[in-house]
């Protein structure tokens, strides 16, 4: 199992540095798992690019059909935030100075005793001062 971020997903439906990489894990792994925040992020993600009119509206539209199809697919083991999960994720941001959202998927990525592979170098620098099985995309 590997959990994967929001950091990572974005990288499936968008041409940008490592989306190969990003695209390729999609393909090659079978367990990859995410919280439900996922959805919700990647689909800001979209928005925001549409919104900044980065692409435009037709084009969101079939990213976003994209995106929750691919989610609906199963490719993606989901799972939902819980209390102790959030619990833990409300710490960790605390600890590390870092925004919640990411810590979630590093407090799933404990829960579940596996690696957690982000495109984010900061995060990744300051999530593996608790977690030792951090990788970035790209290096991986």
């Amino acid at each position: 199992m590997i959990v994967v971020d929001a950091s990572v997903a974005v990288k499936w439906l968008f041409d940008e540095a490592d989306s190969g990489d990003a695209r390729e894990l999609l393909n090659r792994h079978d367990q990859l798992q995410a919280p439900d925040l996922m959805l919700s992020e990647v689909g800001g993600a979209i928005v925001r690019r549409v919104n900044e009119r980065v692409i435009t509206r037709e084009d969101g539209d079939e990213i976003a059909a994209a995106w929750t199809g691919l989610w609906a697919s199963s490719v993606l083991g989901t799972h939902p935030l819980d209390g102790l999960m959030a619990g833990r994720a409300m710490s960790f941001a605390m600890l590390l100075g870092h925004p919640l959202p990411d810590c979630i998927y590093l407090a799933l990525a404990m829960e579940l005793d596996c690696p957690l592979i982000t495109a984010d170098r900061k995060f990744a620098l300051r999530a593996s001062t608790i977690h030792n099985r951090i990788l970035i995309l790209g290096d991986v």
